[in-house]
């Protein structure tokens, strides 16, 4: 029986490049999570290999975090717009008599309040944890 390491070789890069990283950045800051950019891609690294990169990258660790920051500002933007988009909270219904008349789309409002509040929830899970002062 072949051990792990005599097994087919994964076409995964397990050793970093900066075209890497920046790639995974990018894929970071325009909304994805880890775990979509690399599996969807198998040129891209496992999860944790990336996770693995941080610790041993400096320049890798900083950027990566600024991208964890602009997609954290990118949520908190989407919700505000969310909240704000007033499109679809009103719509005409038919009476039994013919009737039409504008109601408001409680559905709309709670999805757009569910849509607001998971983004602000993920954005705060993903921001990073301020000490303290005892």
């Amino acid at each position: 029986m072949a051990s792990e390491n005599e097994s087919a070789p994964s076409c995964r890069p397990v050793n970093y490049t900066r075209e890497i990283g920046h790639k995974i950045c990018d894929e970071l800051y325009e909304g994805k999570t880890l775990r979509e950019i690399c599996g969807a891609d198998p040129a891209m690294p496992k999860a944790v290999t990336v996770l693995r990169w941080l610790l041993e990258h400096g320049e890798f660790r900083e950027e990566y975090e600024w991208a964890r920051e602009a997609q954290i500002e990118d949520l908190r933007h989407q919700a505000i717009a969310i909240a704000d988009h007033s499109a679809g909270d009103w719509v005409e219904k038919v009476r039994r008599n013919g009737n039409i008349v504008t109601v408001l789309d409680r559905a709309n409002i709670e999805r757009c309040r569910l849509r607001s509040a998971i983004r602000r929830w993920v954005a705060d899970r993903l921001a990073p944890q301020k000490p303290t002062v005892p």
